[in-house]
């Protein structure tokens, strides 16, 4: 079981002014965003609720073609609005739990296939202050000692994604997801949000602060 603090804001169409360059620029943030492969991922519709969400994540780049990774069940545990001086604003940060399956099997008729290209960033948030860990194209670790290890035990993910809906309407979304210990993960959010601000990371604040789930309720179907 995976526990995670959370924040995510989507925009319909485009991506707020220079957050796409900004995220991806290497003199901005030390080194390149990893990612940027193409991938679809499908949901379980379920517009009753937004507390639970299933997801077949795709396979990984260079996987034989149809096959996945299995299921990932996440599980809404709370909700909490937090002040980011930083940005001055209060922003909806939600704790989750996630677990994985490959035994788990659903209809594919229930499933909406959700097209994306994301583009991330990777920190080990152990230490006095976050550390980034460059990634490559297919999001592993550049640092060949880093690979096959797994997630750090503290970390924090940060993400801009670009996705579409099967009826082919375009969407952004910007979401920072820290996870490991649930006594540190909110200050190891806040902490990877601090570190973005003095990169110069570019206003959020006018996007929906939604999560997968409430935003394929609402927008994804």
């Amino acid at each position: 079981m995976l526990v995670s603090a959370e924040l995510r804001w989507f925009w319909k169409d485009s991506a707020p002014a220079g957050l796409e360059t900004w995220f991806k620029d290497p003199a901005a943030n030390l080194c390149a965003a990893g990612g940027g492969r193409e991938r679809c991922d499908k949901y379980l519709a379920d517009s009753g609720q937004v507390e639970l969400g299933i997801k077949q994540r795709d396979a990984k780049p260079g996987s034989p073609a149809g096959t996945s990774t299995g299921y990932e069940v996440k599980g809404l545990v709370g909700v909490k609005w937090v002040a980011l001086p930083a940005w001055s604003l209060a922003a909806r940060m939600e704790v989750w739990t996630k677990w994985t399956s490959k035994a788990l099997v659903l209809d594919e008729r229930f499933l909406i296939p959700i097209t994306k290209t994301r583009w991330l960033r990777k920190f080990d948030t152990a230490g006095p202050d976050p550390l980034e860990i460059p990634l490559n194209d297919k999001e592993e670790p550049i640092d060949e000692r880093r690979r096959g290890v797994g997630l750090p035990a503290l970390g924090c993910h940060v993400e801009v994604t670009r996705v579409a809906t099967p009826n082919g309407d375009a969407w952004w979304t910007f979401g920072l997801e820290a996870f490991g210990d649930l006594q540190t993960i909110e200050g190891d959010l806040c902490a990877v949000i601090n570190l973005l601000t003095a990169r110069r990371l570019p206003p959020v604040s006018d996007g929906l602060a939604l999560s997968y789930p409430a935003w394929l309720r609402e927008y994804g179907r």
